[in-house]
C-alpha cells in the first residue's frame, strides 16, 4: 500500500503537475517533496535520491507502475532487513545482506537493460506524456490485468505472506 500510494501521489500527481516548470525541476522538486515526507533526517537523503530515480523511471515508462514495482522491493528490502536478518547469526546475516545486494544490482541492471532497449525499439515517444496508469481505449479495468499489474498483485500478496509468517513465528 505505500509503495502504490507515495508513487500514485509523488509521480503520479505532483511530478506532472510539475512538468511544464522543465523535466529538472520536476523530478528534483518531487524529490525533495517525497524526501521530506520521511520527516526524520536519516531517511530523508535517501529518500530524495530514491525520488529522484523514481521520478525519472515514471517519465521514461510514462507510467507510475514501474516506479510502484521498485518501490516495493524496496520496502521489501527494509522488512526483511529489520525483522528476519536481525535474527540470524552474523556469519548467515552477512551471506543474506551479500545476496541482497546481488539482487538489488542484478535487478537494476536489468531495469536498465530493459529500459535501453525499449528506447531503441520506441525512440519518438515523448518522455514528457505522464500518465498514472493505462487508459486502453478497451476500458480502464482492462490495465489491471496486465503483467505490470499481475506482478504487483503477486508481489503485494508475496508481502502480506511474508508479514503474516513473520508475525506468527
Amino acid at each position: 500500500v505505500p509503495a502504490f500510494g507515495e508513487e500514485f501521489l509523488f509521480r503520479g500527481l505532483i511530478l506532472p503537475e510539475l512538468l511544464p516548470y522543465g523535466r529538472t525541476t520536476a523530478v528534483l522538486g518531487s524529490a525533495i517533496l517525497f524526501g521530506l515526507m520521511h520527516q526524520n533526517l536519516e531517511q530523508m537523503l535517501y529518500a530524495t535520491v530514491a525520488g529522484i530515480v523514481l521520478a525519472l523511471v515514471a517519465m521514461e515508462c510514462g507510467s507510475i507502475w514501474g516506479g510502484v514495482i521498485i518501490h516495493l522491493f524496496n520496502n521489501l528490502l527494509s522488512v526483511v532487513d529489520e525483522i528476519l536478518i536481525s535474527r540470524l547469526p552474523y556469519e548467515t546475516e552477512m551471506i543474506v545482506y551479500a545476496l541482497m545486494e546481488v539482487l538489488v544490482v542484478g535487478g537494476g541492471m536489468l531495469c536498465l537493460a530493459i529500459l535501453i532497449i525499449r528506447r531503441k525499439h520506441n525512440p519518438q515517444r515523448d518522455p514528457d506524456a505522464m500518465v498514472a496508469g493505462p487508459a486502453p481505449p478497451y476500458g480502464a479495468l482492462r490495465g489491471f490485468f496486465s503483467p505490470l499489474m499481475i506482478a504487483f498483485w503477486v508481489l503485494c500478496v508475496g508481502e502480506m505472506v511474508l508479514w503474516t509468517v513473520i508475525n506468527l513465528v
